[in-house]
């Protein structure tokens, strides 16, 4: 099973959603659980979710503009989803986007069986990527990846402005993105050698993996690791 595989919980009943994340937790997926549209629409392209498990009916709304807000992402990059319903629904103009429909209650062996299904429809799924560059002052950059990060793709969408600043903020505050970035950046160093600082914004759950693959590299600046992007900012700022 791949373990960089990611479900996305969309559920309004706390329970039950704690529930869908301990079995997929132990199934060895990486899960992001939330209640509302609103916070799941602002956590896809951070998480990047390769499934996602919604429930149909929430705080006595449908999650139809969820499904319309997944409409608008490129076709190649939409996550399979599994709906979930008390009682069998027509989800008329949204057919296209369903792949299984499972009915509540739904059994552990029921959820993880569909789920490695999933996985595997999932697997010709493109990321969804989205680089960021912006100049904080000159000499200062910082980088932000969203989305999973592959080597191809950042061989294919490089940076220009590495090449005129002398310190580097790495905001990678995804799941995935450590191992995707750095494992890139390993085949081509000689963007980073005349960097003098590189600070390191890592998802708490990423940060010795950070820190062991930045060793292992032996990259020449010096590399400075944080879990919060504003004491990276200030730490900067003060160089």
């Amino acid at each position: 099973m791949n373990p960089f595989t990611h479900i996305l919980i969309l559920e309004d009943d706390d329970q039950l959603s704690r529930m869908y994340e301990k079995i997929l937790q132990h199934a060895n997926f990486k899960t992001r659980r939330f209640s509302q549209i609103e916070q799941a629409i602002q956590h896809i392209p951070r998480f990047d979710p390769d499934i996602i498990v919604l429930d149909w009916h929430l705080d006595n709304h449908t999650s139809a503009p969820f499904l319309e807000h997944l409409r608008g992402l490129p076709y190649e990059s939409l996550p399979q989803i599994a709906l979930i319903s008390g009682k069998k629904v027509a989800v008329n103009g949204y057919s296209d986007l369903i792949a299984t429909t499972l009915l509540k209650p739904v059994s552990v062996s029921q959820l993880v069986k569909e789920m490695q299904h999933l996985q595997g429809l999932a697997e010709a799924r493109q990321p969804y990527q989205q680089i960021e560059g912006q100049f904080l002052s000159p000499g200062i950059l910082e980088v932000g990846w969203h989305g999973h990060v592959t080597g191809e793709f950042l061989a294919n969408n490089p940076v220009p402005e590495m090449g005129s600043a002398h310190t580097l903020i790495f905001n990678l505050q995804n799941l995935c993105a450590a191992r995707f970035t750095m494992q890139a950046l390993a085949g081509d160093c000689s963007t980073l050698f005349h960097l003098k600082q590189i600070h390191v914004v890592y998802d708490v759950e990423e940060l010795t993996l950070a820190q062991s693959i930045m060793r292992h590299f032996n990259f020449p600046a010096e590399v400075f690791y944080y879990t919060d992007p504003d004491d990276a900012y200030a730490a900067v700022m003060q160089v």
